[in-house]
């Protein structure tokens, strides 16, 4: 009987258990969870928080009576301190694990924030990775009764939490290193200024925060300016998002690879340096299905489908990962915000940004804007980012593009659907196939 042995309970590991399950019928399949919870939509945290999702049971993707039935045993509070790959044995509470296959999915941890003390049990100080953390922010909202929130970090989650605080009543205000929230194209970018803008939330980009201190009289958040100032303001409470940093651990402490973005580094089957290995999730950097470059990829999507492909090789498969693109989209207020495509490919890449929908009476077809990156040499499109009340969908279609290599002109040549109410008879796809087209013929009249 085969032995399989899973490290994390989260998105990865449990698509990992599950599959193992159905490969094989027979294999002794053990799960090992650090913490309490388990199976966990940590993305659908901020709506928990928000009130939207009444109960913390809708986060739950699978009960652990529904992994009993499957007999597959889920062991929490299990922190594993050790991994000796030539043994193949793995140490927990003071126990070990024998095992043939071993999946680890140890996900991702913050990056670090200067604080005064360290105190992340602060009442003003708020992190979001856990449903014991919504319910703490919960409480301090209740009884602290914040007016002016500091949002550390202008990425997805930093956007998604200064939704929910500018819907709740408080004033936030968002410090972000970059030139850009959520990595966006800067004509993406703008549009989504706009909105958060309207909406009453400050921004505060290209600032480096240097120090946070919830302690003091004022509750202060000390930062620098691109122009090199410094300089300090005051708040209720603070909400830590500065993005994340692949959690190797005790996989890197085992001898594991890793890559240059920090994460360990499998192959196409998801397997680790270490032979019988497998690993998935925000601590793992996946190779990209067209360049040579490894791809650190943090986000559910991609955990729970690499997840998979560990628990049907562990098992006895030979499944190949997916493509990681990257594509990722949020809700923000009345609109959304949706990206696909990875920053290092738009380095040199040419773009085209359409504003699209003004003049539309319906709701739904709210004006947005979409912008479209293609690589300078082929025209292939190797990127895309909307800001529209249809934006995921649009950048759905736009992975399936830049999977099956079209350029712009190919765009134009899809048949798209159209009706009033939903969509436009001139589809943003279609309209970049145009403006492809027009190009081309400039370009013709050019040489004559």
């Amino acid at each position: 009987m085969k032995k399989i042995v899973v490290i994390g309970a989260g998105a990865a590991g449990l698509a990992a258990a599950t599959r193992a399950r159905r490969v094989d019928p027979q294999a002794r399949i053990t799960v090992l969870e650090a913490t309490r919870e388990y199976s966990r939509g940590t993305c659908s945290l901020p709506y928990y928080l928000s009130g939207e999702l009444g109960s913390a049971e809708l986060l739950k993707g699978i009960s652990q009576e529904e992994l009993s039935r499957r007999n597959i045993d889920l062991l929490l509070e299990s922190r594993v301190e050790k991994i000796d790959p030539l043994r193949r044995q793995v140490f927990a509470n003071r126990r070990s694990w024998d095992y043939d296959r071993l999946v680890v999915c140890l996900g991702s941890r913050s990056r670090p924030v200067p604080l005064v003390g360290q105190n992340f049990s602060h009442p003003r100080l708020w992190t979001l990775r856990s449903i014991a953390d919504a319910d703490r922010i919960r409480q301090s909202l209740r009884e602290l009764k914040p007016r002016r929130v500091a949002i550390i970090g202008g990425g997805y989650l930093g956007l998604e939490m200064a939704e929910v605080l500018a819907l709740s009543g408080c004033r936030a205000t968002i410090f972000h290193r970059q030139a850009t929230l959520m990595r966006l194209h800067p004509d993406t970018h703008e549009t989504v200024v706009r909105t958060v803008l309207r909406h009453g939330v400050d921004l505060r980009l290209e600032c480096e925060v240097s120090l946070v201190d919830p302690d003091c009289r004022n509750r202060t958040v000390e930062f620098q300016t691109k122009n090199g100032a410094r300089e300090s303001l005051g708040f209720d409470a603070v909400f830590l998002a500065p993005g994340v940093v692949p959690n190797t651990g005790i996989l890197a402490e085992a001898g594991a690879r890793l890559g240059s973005h920090g994460g360990v580094l499998v192959d196409a089957r998801a397997e680790t340096s270490l032979s019988g290995v497998y690993a998935a999730g925000d601590g793992v950097e996946v190779p990209s299905s067209w360049s040579g470059r490894s791809r650190y990829v943090p986000l559910a999507t991609v955990a729970a489908r690499w997840g998979r492909v560990c628990g049907e090789n562990a098992a006895g498969g030979s499944l190949r990962g997916p493509s990681s693109l990257g594509c990722i989209s949020i809700r923000l207020f009345e609109t959304e915000v949706a990206s696909v495509g990875h920053p290092q490919d738009w380095e040199t890449a040419d773009s085209l940004t359409l504003d699209i929908g003004g003049d539309s009476p319906f709701a739904r077809r709210r004006s947005g804007r979409a912008t479209f990156l293609t690589d300078s040499r082929t025209q292939r499109l190797v990127g895309a980012q909307f800001v529209a009340p249809q934006a995921s969908a649009w950048a759905d279609l736009a992975s399936l593009a830049i999977r099956e290599e079209k350029t712009l002109a190919d765009l134009g040549e899809l048949d798209l659907s159209y009706t009033p109410p939903l969509s436009s008879l001139w589809h943003p796809f279609l309209l970049a196939g145009r403006q492809a087209e027009k190009a081309r013929y400039s370009s013709l009249e050019q040489k004559r």
